[in-house]
């Protein structure tokens, strides 16, 4: 994440640059673990979804804004953890209607 309040010559520099959601090693995280380290992006954007206004660099005045996390990059496995998708092997098509997999070829 970077501080967009910040001059631009400097909004992304290393010192200035959060990394958000590298999870330690060796072993993989759990689903807690990870509910845990990407809390902060869930609840932070939510205050702020219906707008609200802030200072920036380039208007000091405020700016209206809204916020909304939209992207993730990762691993397959790691994807599906955070967004809830079920691995290849799962006997469930899909994880929101808990269709079975023998069911998929019969969807409307």
């Amino acid at each position: 994440l970077c501080c967009m309040n910040l001059p631009p010559n400097i909004c992304y520099l290393p010192e200035n640059v959060f990394v958000v959601g590298i999870t330690p090693g060796p072993s993989l995280p759990d689903v807690i673990t990870i509910s845990h380290i990407l809390r902060p992006l869930v609840d932070i954007p939510i205050t702020h979804w219906n707008g609200t206004i802030i200072q920036t660099y380039l208007h000091p005045e405020g700016t209206p804004i809204r916020v909304a996390v939209l992207s993730f990059i990762a691993d397959l496995q790691a994807i599906r953890k955070i967004t809830g998708f079920l691995s290849q092997k799962a006997n469930l098509f899909c994880s929101w209607c808990l269709c079975p997999n023998s069911d998929k070829e019969c969807l409307e």
